[in-house]
């Protein structure tokens, strides 16, 4: 199970994958560790390191979504309609995040892969990228590149000295862990998405006249939902509670959930035990949630994010996101 110090660059992976014995012949980017080159960048890159005869070619998902191969002197053709496609014991395979799930490739039963680690890797994700060995255990398999970050993880998470050799089990147990973490960080997702059910339902409840639904069209109005929200609106606190509470507290938007009191209580009582009491911090950490996306995100060379945030004594706490960009106006919220 080869391991990195700090943080490799795609470069290095490569050239770690190009020197591995036995030798690999598929690269399964889970945890997105090759992000400096475009897929046909690594692949190409990848293939110039393969210095066996037999390799002629590199597969690969191009911008477009399809399935390329990429030749020794750069010709690049669809993948279909190659003579690899009934050949693939000529070729690499380079499958980026994004196509370590659904891809399906008939490879040769001896095919070894390197499935790249990366944090916040779930096991879902983990089962879905091996899975693309189709013949996993019958001939194929998969070795996990686990850089220092990730050791570290796995190593504090069962109890190893950080000297000790990893094993299968333990990236299981790691991924396994990541799942729940994922999990933790989705429930005011889930909460959110609770009650807005509770409050359609009750729109639906009126609108049942028994042998059919009839929704007037100011019912139906109040399915609709804002499909963008401004800086402001997102991210600036407000003087008074104006979304639902999962404590029952009266509000001036829902104050018709009362008669789903019970039902909300369930979901106030899941909450608290990750520490949330209610739908207003709930939507606090769908904010914090969906920054995380942001800063995880490509926005490129030309735009800047900061995100400040603080706990004030005498207040609830408050968000200031300055955003500048080519196409947006800096946003600022008011005291």
């Amino acid at each position: 199970m080869p391991h990195h110090r700090g943080s490799p660059s795609a470069n290095e992976i490569l050239y770690h994958v190009a020197g591995s014995k036995p030798k690999i012949r598929v690269i399964l980017d889970a945890g997105a560790q090759i992000v400096e080159l475009e897929n046909d960048e690594a692949a190409w890159f990848w293939l110039g390191l393969v210095l066996d005869d037999d390799i002629r070619a590199a597969t690969f998902f191009n911008a477009a979504e399809d399935l390329c191969v990429v030749e020794r002197d750069g010709t690049t053709e669809l993948f279909l309609t190659s003579s690899y496609a009934t050949n693939t014991a000529a070729c690499i395979v380079f499958l980026d995040q994004a196509h370590t799930r659904g891809t399906d490739l008939r490879l040769p039963n001896h095919y070894r892969a390197a499935v790249a680690l990366g944090p916040g890797l779930t096991k879902d994700k983990l089962a879905q990228a091996c899975m693309r060995m189709r013949q996993l255990g019958k001939g194929q398999a998969v070795v996990f590149l686990v850089s220092a970050e990730i050791r570290r993880s796995i190593t504090r998470l069962c109890d190893i000295s950080e000297s000790s050799e990893i094993k299968v089990a333990d990236v299981l147990y790691w991924a396994v862990c990541e799942t729940w973490r994922e999990l933790e960080r989705l429930v005011p997702l889930w909460a959110t998405h609770g009650v807005r059910h509770q409050r359609q339902q009750l729109l639906w409840d009126k609108a049942d006249t028994g042998s059919e639904y009839n929704l007037e069209p100011q019912t139906a109005a109040q399915f609709v939902e804002s499909e963008s929200q401004t800086l402001r609106e997102r991210y600036h606190p407000s003087q008074e509670q104006t979304r639902p509470t999962l404590a029952g507290e009266s509000t001036n938007v829902d104050a018709a959930l009362d008669a789903k009191s019970a039902e909300l209580a369930q979901i106030q009582e899941r909450c608290l035990e990750f520490g949330i009491d209610s739908l207003i911090f709930a939507q606090a950490h769908l904010a914090l949630f969906s920054l995380d996306e942001i800063f995880n995100s490509d926005k490129g060379p030309s735009s800047t994010l900061v995100l400040t945030c603080v706990l004030w004594h005498s207040r609830p706490w408050r968000l200031v996101l300055v955003c500048r960009h080519r196409e947006a106006a800096e946003d600022r919220l008011p005291r």
